[in-house]
């Protein structure tokens, strides 16, 4: 009887990327990750950065680890920085509340 390959389980999916080549891409959004944190990220570096997390999950969730590790250690090892940093993400963000707010009254304009 010939070796024939098992028969793949109902609904199972093979993975798009062996584990080396995988381990490859994600060794390279460290890499890419890095230089970005260090503000030596050039644009082709950039383009590279944004295909590797477009077309990979893993790549995503790395990077999300990256820089949320990132952001604690400089909370955690230099927080007196932080404290009056504006933020230009959050600025966007209530930017984008504040028009399209309705004024309401808060419980401070009661008092």
């Amino acid at each position: 009887m010939a070796n024939q390959e098992p028969k793949e389980p109902f609904g199972y999916q093979k993975p798009a990327l062996d584990d080396h080549e995988l381990a490859t891409k994600l060794e390279r959004v460290d890499e890419l990750v890095s230089l970005m944190l260090d503000d030596e990220l050039d644009d082709p570096k950039v383009t590279e950065l944004e295909g590797l997390l477009m077309e990979s999950q893993q790549a995503r969730s790395q990077y999300v680890g990256m820089i949320q590790l990132h952001t604690d250690l400089m909370e955690y090892y230099n927080p007196q920085s932080t404290l009056g940093a504006a933020s230009p993400i959050l600025a966007q963000l209530t930017q984008s509340v504040d028009a399209t707010a309705q004024p309401s009254e808060t419980p401070a304009d009661k008092s």
